[in-house]
Order: structure tokens, then C-alpha cells, then sequence
């Protein structure tokens, strides 16, 4: 990732003051203080980094991979969170922040209403980490991990428990299970699976536009 001084324009502008300014732009839309080779608009699931752990890496095809989401949060908030909380202190993770709306930034408000911090894991996709359809990523010490369809099939965004889920159970396909994806996946031929896919992509984009999140 370019860092600050790359985007200078024309030697008339000093590095410093340039950094400064990208970095004041960066933080409308990634509030979390990381390191800028992270990424750019979205944060990890797992703040080891600096932070000590906003999860902990989830899992695909026995590999480990950390996953990326956008930062829904409010900076002051979530920094007092990290700095004071015990339950921070015992399981470092910002799911607690979730329950009290305020907390959230107005843009994060939004975008969780419609699940769209799940954006981030785009870039999992691109580092071939995770695929659009496919099992739901699980945490590394989650005993799913070690059975089908995981040890068989990449992690994906778009999967039958999340669709369920988000939806209220109101799905075109009557499945919910991880389960039943790879049943399905293993008995039907390419184009089957082509069209159980999309119709797996269209289930959650259905689910995303109700706004349960």
C-alpha cells in the first residue's frame, strides 16, 4: 500500500504536510488508527497489530487468514472501549460495542443496518482467501473447522446460514445449514451449480435490502 509521500503532487510539497493530509482524509472513512498497509477502507477482524485483537483469524481450507471489515464505529469510542473496558481486557473483541447504537458513527449506523461493513471482506476475496459463495468463515478454534464442507470448500460471503439468518428465514432456497450447500455442491453438475450459486448471491442481496442488521 503507497504510503502518504507517494501521493505528493510536484516537489513544492512538503512530505509532511502531505501525509498529514491524507491521513485526514483516510479517517472519513477508516477511523481505526492502523497502519495505512493494512488497507485502506477496511479494518481486520483481528487488531493484533496495534490493538491487541478486535477477533481472532478465521479459517479456510486449513489455512488461517484474518478477516477484513469496514469500520463501523465511532474513533473516540472505540478507543476508550479498547483503553477501559474489562470485557475488552478478557475477550478482545468489539462485538460488545454492538449493542448500544449509539456508539456507532451515522455512516456505521447505515451500514450495518444493511451488513454492508461485510464489504471488507472483497479484499479476502482478492487475496484468495475467501470466495463470493461458500461455507461461512469460522473462528480457528471453532470445531467446525475441522469437518466438511471446510476441510472441502473455500469460505465464502454469501452462504445459506448467513442468508437465513439476515432474512428471518424468508430465503427462495429452503436451506440454512453449511451442510446442505456441500450436499448440494457434491450430487449436481457444473451449470447446477452455477445456477445454485446465483441463486444463493440473489437470496443475499434479498436478505441485505430487508435492513435487519
Amino acid at each position: 500500500m503507497p504510503t502518504g509521500a507517494e501521493f505528493a503532487i510536484g516537489p513544492e510539497i512538503n512530505e509532511q504536510e502531505t501525509t498529514k493530509s491524507f491521513d485526514k482524509f483516510c479517517d472519513c472513512f477508516y477511523p481505526d488508527g492502523l497502519e495505512w498497509d493494512q488497507s485502506l477502507f477496511a479494518e481486520r477482524d483481528r487488531h493484533s497489530i496495534e490493538y491487541g485483537g478486535l477477533g481472532k483469524p478465521r479459517f479456510s481450507l486449513e489455512e488461517k487468514f484474518d478477516l477484513y471489515k469496514i469500520n463501523l464505529f465511532r474513533e473516540h469510542v472505540r478507543q476508550r472501549f479498547i483503553q477501559e473496558s474489562s470485557e475488552y481486557k478478557k475477550v478482545p473483541t468489539f462485538n460488545h460495542l454492538h449493542r448500544n447504537p449509539d456508539n456507532l458513527s451515522h455512516i456505521g449506523k447505515f451500514m450495518k443496518k444493511f451488513y454492508l461493513d461485510e464489504l471488507g471482506q472483497i479484499f479476502n476475496i482478492l487475496r484468495g482467501q475467501m470466495s463470493v459463495v461458500g461455507p461461512r468463515p469460522l473462528l480457528i478454534a471453532d470445531k467446525g473447522n475441522s469437518y466438511p464442507p471446510r476441510q472441502f470448500l473455500k469460505t465464502g460471503i454469501f452462504c445459506f446460514p448467513a442468508n437465513h439468518s439476515k432474512s428471518g428465514g424468508d430465503t427462495i432456497l429452503k436451506y440454512s445449514t453449511d451442510e446442505e450447500y456441500l450436499e448440494q455442491y457434491q450430487k449436481i453438475l457444473v451449470w447446477g451449480l452455477v445456477k445454485l450459486d446465483l441463486s444463493i448471491i440473489l437470496d443475499g442481496f434479498r436478505a441485505i435490502l430487508k435492513g435487519r442488521g
